[in-house]
């Protein structure tokens, strides 16, 4: 797959790649948060992208518990894009992973108690 080898490309990335037998995209996890390898900002633009991107394809094709996975792994998702998307789509459970993954505290306290 083109895509896995441009994302392992950008260190501590996750990769990706199809599994033909259950017909569906795999991640390798990665630790949480964005870790501390360096990479290029061509690398980084290219992982927000096309991170932002599957989250939204996953949440769309109703693999939402792929998308969680995304989200609690080391991923580089817009998130202002991610924030929007997963409002309106209402996956509460996957906005607070993405404030999670993003030390946004303030903000997952502040949708839990909207949602109490």
């Amino acid at each position: 797959m083109e895509t896995t080898a441009v994302i392992t490309k950008a260190k501590g990335a996750n990769a990706y790649s199809w599994d033909d037998r259950r017909e569906f995209l795999c991640f390798s996890r990665r630790k949480r948060g964005r870790g501390n390898a360096p990479i290029s900002s061509v690398a980084r633009d290219l992982a927000v992208i096309l991170d932002t991107a599957l989250l939204q394809a996953l949440v769309l094709t109703g693999q939402v518990s792929a998308a969680l996975e995304l989200l609690k792994g080391l991923n580089y998702c817009d998130v202002k894009m991610c924030e929007e998307f997963l409002q309106k789509t209402n996956q509460f459970v996957g906005l607070l992973e993405l404030y999670k993954s993003n030390a946004m505290h303030h903000e997952a306290l502040k949708l839990l108690h909207q949602l109490v």
